[in-house]
Order: structure tokens, then C-alpha cells, then sequence
């Protein structure tokens, strides 16, 4: 009888021994930082649409089956993104160049922005493959940020050749961020501050003006050798045309110049 009752004690230790490394193996929860949330990846299941949140009890079977799965942990806090950009409106030298002048068409906005991402979202991101671990999380934030200020920038520029009374310092965020479509454009982000200083613009109606003179400029023939205007000008036309240098203005003919000529025309029309 002594003897039955060690066996099934020791039966019954063992038992619990073995439970318990099961549980511990599958028990996910403790793999989970503060302020941090897992991606359930395994080889049976895929990608896990619910999230494994920390100090919320989980416990997944997937985890008994060797190599099966993983867990992927990304960072809940917010992030705060801040850069300056600056430049100069478009083909600024070439027309200060052209016209004798030394106007200023440069600008500037330093952006400030405090946003997050819920795990929601994370998982829609990872799932569609746009990250795969936190460094490219922040990668990808960075990224949004980026791309959102030269959004705004651009409509920037757009609405205040419109109305070149708008003053910049008394928009508000709201201002800012309505210029792009933030909810269509960035629908994973979540935007709690964003801020716009130190912004330096350029005169508009002085730009428009020295434009004008230029296209007249060209349209009534005073450039009077094409090879030496081509020439010297060339650096002056912004990089978005292709580079007038891949051709030796010595070498081009009448025709070439002609081309090139309709070139500098349509692209001052454009800008």
C-alpha cells in the first residue's frame, strides 16, 4: 500500500513538474515589456489578428510545438518627430540670374510632431508586410512624418500663391494638417501635437513677377547666342527637368538649341 502511495505521488509530481513547464512555455504574457505589446507569429496560425498586451494574462498552445512559433514585441509609446526644412522656391537663381536681381525666394518651417500608433493597427501594419520588427516601426513613423510635412508644404505654397496675405504664424495646427489628408494619407497614425515655427517665406508676387520677366524675357529673342545662354544657365534650372548637361552646348545644333530653348520655356510655365 506504501508503496502504491509513493507511485502515485511521485506520479503525481512528475505530473505537475510536466504541467508546468507546459504552462511556463506557453505563459506569454511575462515575455511582454511594460508600456509594450507582442505579435503572435507561428507556423500553424500565421499572424495573430489580437494582440498579447502586458499585465493582461495569455497563454498560447502554440509555443509547445517546437520551432512553431514566435513572439514579435513592439514599443506602445509615443513618438516625437521634429526636423527643419528649407530651400528655395523653384528655379530661384535662374530667374535672379536672368533679371540682375538678388531677391531671397528661400523658406523655412520647423515641424514639430507627438504621435502613436495603436497595437490595432501595428498588427495591420506587420500583417501587410510595411514592418517587420521596431526598427522599422520607427523607420516607418519617421517616414509618415516626413512625407506629411512636405504635403503640407507643398499645399502650402499652393494656397499662398493664391492669397499671398495668408501669414503662416497665425494658422493653426489644425490649419496645418487640414492642407493634407492626414485620416486618408495616414490612416495608422494617430496625431496628438503637431506645430509649425520659425516659418521664413518667400515674396511671392516678387517670384511671379521675375518669372514673367523671364519668359519675356525669352519669348522676344534677347538671348542672342542660345549656346552661351544653355551654357551658363543651365545650372540654374532646378533638377526636377533632365540635366542640361548631358549634352555639350558647343556641340548642339540649331535645332538642339531650339529644343533646348522650348525646354527652359515649358518648364518656367510649369513652376
Amino acid at each position: 500500500m506504501k508503496k502504491i502511495l509513493k507511485n502515485l505521488l511521485a506520479c503525481f509530481f512528475i505530473l505537475v513538474i510536466f504541467g508546468s513547464i507546459l504552462f511556463y512555455l506557453g505563459w506569454t504574457q511575462i515575455k511582454i515589456p511594460a508600456q509594450g505589446f507582442g505579435i503572435l507569429i507561428s507556423k500553424t496560425g500565421g499572424v495573430s489578428e489580437k494582440p498579447i498586451n502586458s499585465g493582461v494574462f495569455s497563454w498560447h498552445w502554440e509555443f509547445l510545438i517546437p520551432t512553431n512559433a514566435q513572439l514579435k514585441v513592439f514599443n506602445l509609446e509615443k513618438y516625437s518627430y521634429s526636423k527643419r526644412f528649407s530651400g528655395e522656391l523653384s528655379s530661384g537663381d535662374f530667374y535672379n540670374k536672368i533679371n540682375k536681381t538678388n531677391a531671397d525666394f528661400g523658406y523655412n518651417f520647423d515641424f514639430e510632431i507627438l504621435c502613436k500608433i495603436d497595437s490595432e493597427n501595428i498588427i495591420k501594419l506587420f500583417s501587410e508586410s510595411y514592418i517587420d520588427d521596431e526598427d522599422s516601426l520607427k523607420k516607418y513613423i519617421d517616414n509618415a512624418c516626413n512625407d506629411l510635412c512636405q504635403e503640407i508644404i507643398a499645399d502650402f505654397f499652393k494656397k499662398l500663391e493664391q492669397d499671398d496675405y495668408m501669414i503662416a504664424e497665425t494658422l493653426t495646427s489644425k490649419d496645418y494638417l487640414n492642407f493634407a489628408n492626414v485620416h486618408g494619407n495616414y490612416p495608422f497614425l494617430d496625431f496628438l501635437n503637431f506645430s509649425v515655427s520659425n516659418v521664413k517665406l518667400p515674396d511671392f508676387k516678387l517670384y511671379q513677377k521675375l518669372r514673367q520677366k523671364t519668359l519675356t524675357y525669352i519669348d522676344e529673342s534677347k538671348v542672342t547666342d542660345n549656346k552661351t545662354f544653355i551654357s551658363e544657365n543651365s545650372d540654374k534650372i532646378d533638377d526636377n527637368t533632365e540635366s542640361f548637361e548631358e549634352k555639350n552646348a558647343s556641340q548642339l545644333s540649331d535645332d538642339d538649341d531650339e529644343k533646348l530653348l522650348n525646354k527652359i520655356k515649358s518648364l518656367l510655365k510649369s513652376n
